[in-house]
């Protein structure tokens, strides 16, 4: 329980040092934006704006995971981690097909980009600090393993793309024709689209089901080796976050054992298991 407490921080901590540097770097880039009328570095903007909306809808789930555990939910808010990630795989999806409409309008009605190296340089700078951010996200996800970063981490990716492309655009479309710029901007959105539809299917599956696999293989490698037990057969579990797994497994017991030898059996089984954070009950079998 310590130890998930201990995760539980780390991810707060990261997700709201994030939060106040996204906002940094979104008045940043729609100052450089607005200054320029570069069309990519305005919607990089946007998506850094987006980015602090979708940190506060992690950060919240995150808090909700300290709120103890009740009768109406026995294994805690853990799920609010998968409902977080898909929060922010929709909102990925949405900023790209706005991004894509607005890049469409630009290409029909090209602009004039005006190129200075001060917001160059901020530009940079905001690039930097966004790989560094992307990078914390990849090292905490290593370590505790949170559905919720992972998406962010993903997020950030497109993120360090997207900037990297302004850094491009704004560099070569003081040179090249208006609508260079909004051939950039469509090549980024259709890009944020398709990770965004693949993060949604993802994210939807966990909501809907979540992943026991390597859990089910636990209980199943643990009860195996536990004497007294001839066969497990059916191992069914609900997914209700991260460490907290629940459901029961079929089992054979050896012939000749008595009730008190079951009863330790199940109790064995019980302490192991819990230990990993997956709750079974064992249900005697005869086949």
């Amino acid at each position: 329980m310590e130890s998930n407490k201990r995760r539980i921080r780390i991810a707060v901590l990261l997700v709201a040092c994030c939060i106040t540097t996204s906002l940094g770097l979104a008045i940043a880039k729609m100052y450089v934006g607005l200054r320029s009328n570069s069309l990519v570095i305005m919607l990089d903007s946007v998506n850094s704006f987006f980015d602090v909306a979708t940190g506060v809808v992690t950060l919240v789930a995150f808090c909700l995971l300290f709120h103890p555990r009740t009768d109406r939910h026995p294994y805690g808010f853990g799920r609010g981690e998968y409902l977080a990630g898909f929060v922010v795989s929709a909102v990925t999806v949405v900023m790209g097909v706005v991004f894509l409409l607005r890049s469409i309008n630009r290409l029909a009605m090209a602009e004039p980009v005006y190129y200075r190296l001060s917001s160059m340089i901020i530009i940079l700078v905001a690039l930097v600090v966004k790989i560094g951010m992307t990078v914390a996200y990849g090292l905490t996800d290593r370590r505790i393993h949170s559905h919720a970063l992972r998406a962010l981490l993903w997020d950030g990716v497109l993120d360090v793309g997207m900037t990297t492309v302004s850094v491009l655009s704004f560099t070569l479309s003081q040179s090249v024709s208006y609508a260079f710029d909004a051939w950039f901007g469509l090549a980024v959105s259709l890009g944020v689209v398709a990770v965004g539809i693949r993060l949604v299917v993802d994210n939807t599956r966990l909501l809907l089901g979540g992943d026991v696999r390597q859990e089910t293989a636990l209980v199943r490698d643990t009860l195996a080796s536990i004497e007294g037990v001839e066969r497990v057969g059916r191992v069914v579990l609900s997914d209700y976050g991260y460490r907290a797994k629940a459901g029961y497994a079929e089992v054979t017991f050896a012939s000749g054992l008595s009730l008190e030898d079951v009863c330790a059996i199940d109790r064995l089984a019980r302490e192991r298991l819990l230990s990993e954070g997956v709750d079974v009950r064992l249900v005697p079998s005869s086949n």
